[in-house]
């Protein structure tokens, strides 16, 4: 079936294609380049997203500093190196220009015994619909996180 957002969705991959918020995505770094984007005509980092079997995201991600720096801290600043490399990927609100917008966020998923963590499939669960077909890409639950330690001290 036709559809709109699959013409006008875009080149790189935004927040609305990993919608719902705040859900984990995990993928492999297959390609990292250097772009111009935007008005500004800015250089940005750009990469290339794979599944565990070798499926392309097909949208790219367009690095921000924040995103940027969290891979240098992980990988190195060489970002030839990058490519193989683990991720989460995920949308959440942050401040942009005064506004709280919807962002994309990453973080290096750490080494397990000396190899890269493993990646997921990306099996189909709850994306939306519209997010699936305009950016192939399917929803990966996020595994369980420990919940937070309520026995700190309250400092006041």
């Amino acid at each position: 079936m036709p559809s709109a957002s699959q013409i006008y969705g875009g080149t790189f991959l935004n927040a609305v294609d990993l919608s719902p918020l705040g859900q984990r995505r995990t993928a492999a770094i297959h390609d990292v380049s250097v772009e111009v984007i935007g008005q500004e005509q800015k250089q940005m980092l750009t990469l290339a997203l794979v599944s565990a079997r070798g499926q392309s995201w097909g949208k790219r991600v367009a690095l921000n500093k924040t995103n940027t720096m969290q891979l240098v801290a992980a990988y190195g600043d060489d970002y030839g190196q990058w490519p193989g490399q683990t991720i989460e990927v995920w949308a959440e609100n942050v401040m942009f220009q005064g506004r709280m917008v919807p962002g994309i966020r990453l973080r290096p998923v750490p080494r397990g015994n000396g190899g890269n963590a493993a990646v997921s499939d990306m099996p189909i669960t709850t994306a939306p619909a519209s997010a699936t077909a305009a950016t192939g890409l399917a929803a990966v639950a996020a595994p369980p996180a420990e919940p937070p330690s309520i026995d700190d001290e309250i400092p006041w």
